[in-house]
């Protein structure tokens, strides 16, 4: 440590902020390859139910890891979190207009049962189905 240590620090720390951005800006600014799309539409249409990560890869032709590594790089989340989202939306959807079940609509959402829906659903909106279904209705 000598005089000129605050002021190196302070330049390292203004670098790195401005490496940060540069990464922000550049995902936000660049559009996803088309298979990264593709997977993306895959993922849509197939969420209920099992998805395996070497199909989807398979299915657009690029390595598993490599479409995880891209997959967050241009949606900000995992291939699984995305999954995971769209189920739970799914479900909330469904407590909003249906009045099946708490098992019936885990099912229907692709969970493998209630408890993992419980779980992923308070986990996303911070309430379990049973109280976002109550809330929602006394409104």
């Amino acid at each position: 440590m000598d005089e000129a240590s605050p002021l190196a620090m302070e330049g390292l720390t203004l670098e790195i902020l401005a490496a940060v951005s540069r990464s922000r800006d550049d995902r936000l600014e660049r559009k996803p390859p088309h298979w990264l799309i593709k997977a993306r539409e895959l993922v849509h249409d197939r969420f209920t139910g099992k998805l395996i990560l070497d199909e989807i890869a398979g299915a657009v032709d690029i390595h598993p890891v490599h479409l995880c590594r891209a997959f967050r790089r241009y949606f900000g989340c995992t291939p699984g979190d995305y999954v995971r989202s769209l189920r739970v939306d799914f479900a909330a959807r469904q407590l909003l207009t249906s009045q099946q079940s708490l098992v019936g609509i885990a099912l229907a959402a692709g969970f493998v049962d209630q408890s993992h829906f419980t779980k992923a659903f308070k986990r996303c909106t911070g309430m379990t189905p049973g109280a976002f279904r109550l809330q929602v209705r006394s409104r």
